[in-house]
Order: C-alpha cells, then sequence, then structure tokens
C-alpha cells in the first residue's frame, strides 16, 4: 500500500472519499466526507461526521475523542496512525497494516485482553492467515507499543548460527565472530519478539530458549554473565501444538510456559464473511483504476476455497486489479487471477424445459435467458426428453400376490 503523511497544523483536516477533502482516502468504506481533525494549541480532536461505517480508535467507535501519538484509528478500511513528530520519519519502513473483520473479532477480542499482559502469547493458524500481522496487533494494543517489534522466523535459522541470532554473541567467541552482536532478545528489549514457526526450531534450542523465559535473561555465545531483558514473547505456528508435542517436534514443557494467551486464528474458508471486506481494502491499497468489484466477481471469491488464505486472496486482488481497465473487476478477471477455466452456468435439465415453455418454444431466446450456447441448451432438452421417455417406458411395479389362504377364500367365495 501507500504511505501518505501529514503534518498536524492549527486548523482544521477533513478526511473522506471526496475529492475536495483535505486528505482523500481512495476506500470504498469511507464516507465521502468521514472524519475532521482540529487542532487547538496541544489537543487534537477527531469528530465523526455522521459517516456510514463510523471511526474507530484502538477498535472502539468513537464519535469525539482526543487524540495522543500512539492512537490507531480505523475509517472504513484504512488505518491512520497518529504518530509523535520525531516517530514519522521511520512510519515509511512499517508494513502494512490488518483490516479488522467480522470473522476475526473473536481473536481480535482475545488480543486485547492480551494486550496488557507481558506473558507470552501463542498464535496459531494456517499459513498465510495472518498470524504475523495479528502479532503487530497484539503489540500495538499494549503499553509495548513504542517498543520494538522484533521478528525471527524459526524455520529459517541456520543450525550453526540459531543460538547467535536468538541470544547473541562475543566477539572471538567462535570463528567468523569479529564483532559483539546482539540477539533478538536484546534488539527487542521493552518491545514484543515474534518466534515464527515455532513448531520448526530444534529442540535443543526450544530448551535454551525456555531458561531465557523463566530467567528473563539471556546468555551470549562466548559471555560469562547473563544479560537482563524485558521482552514481550509471541509465538506463531501453523502446526497444531498438542499434536507436535505428541510428536515430539515441541517439547511440552516449553509449551505450557509459552501457551498463557492462545488465540487460534480460522481460516479464510471459515469466515466467508470477510473476504469482500479484506478484497476491497487491498484493492484500494492496490493503486489501480480499479476502484470495486461486479457482484458475480465477488460471488466467485467467495466460492474459491483459499488454502493460500488472507496472503493468495491479497494476490488474486492484486492480479486482477493490475488486469482490469474499468472501474470495476468483473469476475472473468478474477477467474484469470485464480486461473480458473471460465464454467457456464450449471441450469438443470428440467430447468431448460421450463425456459423454453416460458419462451413459447424459441431455443435461442430460452438459451440467451440460460446463459448458455444454443448447442449446450439443445443437449439439455435432449437429456431432459430422454429421462421422461425413460420413466414412461419403465414397467409398473407389479402389486403383490396375497397369501395362498386369502386366493383360496376369494375363490371359495365365488365358487359359493
Amino acid at each position: 500500500g501507500r504511505l501518505v503523511h501529514r503534518r498536524l497544523e492549527p486548523g482544521t483536516i477533513v478526511l473522506g472519499r471526496a475529492a475536495d477533502c483535505d486528505v482523500t482516502l481512495a476506500d470504498p468504506a469511507v464516507s465521502a466526507r468521514h472524519a475532521r481533525v482540529t487542532v487547538e494549541g496541544e489537543r487534537v480532536l477527531l469528530e465523526d461526521l455522521a459517516s456510514l461505517n463510523g471511526c474507530h480508535m484502538d477498535d472502539r467507535r468513537v464519535f469525539v475523542a482526543e487524540l495522543r501519538p500512539g492512537a490507531i484509528l480505523r475509517l472504513g478500511g484504512t488505518e491512520v496512525h497518529v504518530l509523535a513528530e520525531e516517530d514519522a520519519g521511520q512510519a515509511a519502513a512499517r508494513p502494512a497494516r490488518m483490516v479488522p473483520t467480522p470473522g476475526l473479532a473473536p481473536a481480535l477480542e482475545l488480543l486485547r485482553l492480551a494486550a496488557y499482559s507481558r506473558e507470552p502469547c501463542v498464535l496459531t493458524g494456517e499459513t498465510g492467515c495472518g498470524k504475523e500481522v495479528l502479532a503487530r496487533r497484539l503489540h500495538e494494543l499494549g503499553p509495548r507499543r513504542n517498543g520494538p517489534f522484533v521478528a525471527v522466523n524459526a524455520a529459517a535459522l541456520p543450525p550453526e548460527l540459531a543460538e547467535s541470532i536468538l541470544f547473541g554473541h562475543q566477539r572471538g567467541s567462535f570463528t567468523g565472530a569479529t564483532e559483539t552482536h546482539r540477539g533478538a532478545f536484546e534488539r527487542a528489549n521493552g518491545g514484543t519478539l515474534l518466534l515464527d514457526e515455532l513448531g520448526e526450531m530444534r529442540l535443543e534450542l526450544q530448551a535454551k530458549l525456555l531458561r531465557a523465559l523463566e530467567e528473563g535473561a539471556v546468555l551470549p555465545v562466548g559471555a560469562e554473565r547473563p544479560i537482563p531483558v524485558d521482552v514481550r514473547v509471541v509465538a506463531a505456528t501453523n502446526r497444531e501444538p498438542l499434536a507436535a508435542v505428541a510428536s515430539g517436534r515441541l517439547r511440552l514443557d516449553l509449551w505450557h510456559r509459552l501457551a498463557v494467551f492462545v488465540v487460534r486464528i480460522p481460516p479464510l474458508r471459515a469466515r466467508p464473511q470477510d473476504i469482500a471486506p479484506l478484497a476491497h481494502a487491498f484493492l484500494a491499497a492496490a493503486g489501480t483504476a480499479a476502484r470495486g468489484f461486479t457482484a458475480a466477481a465477488l460471488r466467485t471469491l467467495g466460492r474459491h476455497r483459499w488454502p493460500g488464505n488472507v496472503r493468495e486472496l491479497r494476490n488474486v486482488t492484486v492480479r486482477a486489479a493490475l488486469a482490469s481497465t474499468g472501474p470495476l473487476i468483473d469476475e472473468q478477471a478474477v477467474r484469470n487471477a485464480l486461473d480458473e477455466p471460465s464454467r457456464p452456468p450449471e441450469v438443470a435439465p428440467a430447468e431448460a424445459t421450463c425456459l423454453l415453455a416460458a419462451h413459447h418454444g424459441n431455443i435461442a431466446a430460452a438459451a440467451r435467458a440460460a446463459g448458455l450456447p444454443r448447442t449446450t441448451f439443445r443437449d439439455l432438452l435432449e437429456r431432459e426428453r430422454r429421462r421422461r421417455l425413460s420413466a414412461r417406458d419403465e414397467p409398473m411395479e407389479a402389486e403383490p400376490e396375497p397369501p395362498d389362504g386369502w386366493n383360496r377364500r376369494l375363490r371359495t367365495r365365488i365358487a359359493g
């Protein structure tokens, strides 16, 4: 996405989708004139201008609120970060932010509960469902938001350097250690350390991680004394943690030490209500000519299973947007981005017969109404005709013979 910085000067700033706003937000979820920010001396006030989707500050809806450095606003699908002047220059290095959606509401509620604790937190979910983005959200919601956020992928740690990367090393502690190195724990001091792909970490390193968590200190390679650290550890894994424990990939004692807060992130296919708002947010960030989706395009997105989750949805949205020339992304652009073949509408043979009757036997008109080629429509009619002929020609099921006793009594009565 594109980051836009605006220095707050005394006076008012109107934010919205309209072209005459002081800050124009290319977001379909933002109202034409969404909010007003007023600077009065040292005070900065936010006012909701009767917007449709509201103003949210730190995930709570507000109508009038005072803004302070560190606050995170959400206007529609757009996030606005209030920064102190000395922090503004660092904002360009920040990654894209998450889009709060209905399907993530339970997970976000757990994150809010965990935010003001320094205890570890575990995020579980499939690849691509946004674990690192939620880890950053947890960091930003709590008192450590102004501290560092350091992410380490445990699956990518070289075995010979893993301990050094996490805990640091002293100069001369091993061949090639020409300088003292601060490990991830030290660099995250006062903030949050994300250990991604925890289930891929080697068992001997897990033991040293457990010691660091228990003691609140790390021992760099080659050092004689441990270094105290104040770090909030967030672990993420795409494995089922208890299954990893049972298979011996994850230490049980480390799991119990980390699993103070466990937040399970559902896959995108389990929260279809999130697909449209996420797609619109990704489209707004893409900066292309397209500004929305046709209804058919959104239905196609909703039918996809999304094995790559949110990451896949973002890639598909960007591909479809780049291939579209008009203001709306259509169904064919989405299918091309998904690499799906075009499928004709599904019409049952019996439905084809009804359509033909409704168009007074005009096959061409009925085929157009069904959205099918005429030859395909004729095939459906022929299939329905054969089915009816087959049903008519089937022999009727014979009635069962009554018991012999009934036959004898019936013959006796007739004879009498």
